[in-house]
């Protein structure tokens, strides 16, 4: 099983024009990305009816370091920095005009936005510290080189053939770096991130819940496909948001792209049967359902420690039986 008609649509891509999307969800010309099978594997009729992520600072953050790190050049196209005061009319007539804070409710404050169009409002507070979280990466020196050596913003196509259904699957990625194939990091692709803990046991597990495995193995076959380069190594690379801003770089194992290249194909094969069928099953539409109803159970760690605490407080009364010592 492997992607064809793979090719490099653009560099430096905006993603806004990668995100936007003209064929409506359900309908075999529908491009799938690794978001979208992120989203489609939790619920697959949740995502047909419309489920898009919610919106968050953390998210925020996220595209604008994009814009900031990898296509500076693009920054006034798609954001505009809201202006600290706007100039008020005097309250009597005659007087000077005098500058106020911002305030979407006057009049000039709601025309300067207005005359922004579809660019996104930033303040100077959030510029200031993406720039921040910006120079904390680029003073690592091995970040500096990745990021230098690479091309930004790679945008690829490509078609999967599902052998089970005979469906054709349009699909695109977007990935942040490529690196120069001839450079020192020529095995790699590399995304940028974004988060709260850059702590290596919970970044692990971030890695997993939030599917960064099933996107770093579908954007390695994608683009291997399409360049026919040797690209075997996936580097996640970032900061933490919020300050200090600092700065991590992880490298993939190949037990994680493995499980990853599992995990998407196993997502692109139950698309495709719904597509084929026409069934879209909900949470609870599944062969362990008891007549319609999921049943929730614990979890073997929650079994474990509920264990633990009763263990725990038992130590305790005896401690307080036998020394009469009171436990805080």
């Amino acid at each position: 099983m492997s992607f064809t008609n793979a090719k490099i649509k653009a560099k430096n891509a905006n993603p806004a024009d990668y995100l936007n999307r003209t064929v409506e969800r359900g309908s075999p010309k529908f491009e799938a990305s690794s978001g979208m099978l992120k989203s489609f594997m939790v619920c697959p009729r949740r995502w047909l009816n419309g489920y898009e992520s919610p919106d968050s600072e953390s998210k925020r953050f996220g595209s604008l370091l994009d814009c900031r790190l990898l296509t500076p050049e693009s920054f006034e196209a798609r954001f505009a920095i809201k202006p600290a005061t706007y100039p008020a009319e005097p309250a009597k007539r005659g007087g000077e005009v005098t500058q106020k804070p911002f305030n979407s409710n006057s009049t000039w404050c709601r025309e300067w936005i207005e005359q922004q169009g579809n660019k996104e409002i930033v303040s100077t507070a959030e510029i200031a510290e993406i720039d921040t979280a910006r120079k904390r990466m680029l003073d690592d020196e091995i970040i500096k080189a990745f990021v230098e050596e690479s091309d930004k913003q790679v945008w690829v196509t490509a078609e999967w053939q599902d052998e089970d259904s005979g469906l054709t699957i349009p699909v695109k990625i977007l990935i942040d770096l490529a690196p120069k194939v001839d450079g020192e990091f020529g095995k790699c692709l590399g995304d940028l991130k974004a988060i709260r803990s850059a702590a290596l046991i919970p970044f692990q597990r971030q890695v997993y819940q939030l599917g960064w495995h099933l996107q770093a193995a579908f954007y390695q076959d994608i683009y291997v496909a399409a360049t026919g380069e040797d690209r075997n190594t996936h580097c996640l690379l970032g900061v933490e948001n919020y300050a200090p801003f600092e700065p991590f770089k992880r490298m993939l194992s190949q037990d994680f792209l493995q499980i990853g290249r599992q995990t998407y194909q196993h997502a692109l094969k139950r698309y495709a049967r719904c597509l084929k069928t026409g069934i879209w099953p909900g949470y609870d539409d599944h062969a362990e359902a008891i007549q319609g109803w999921s049943l929730c159970s614990p979890e073997s760690f929650m079994e474990y420690q509920s264990l633990s605490e009763a263990l725990e407080t038992e130590q305790a009364t005896q401690l307080t039986e036998n020394y009469d010592v009171p436990i805080p």
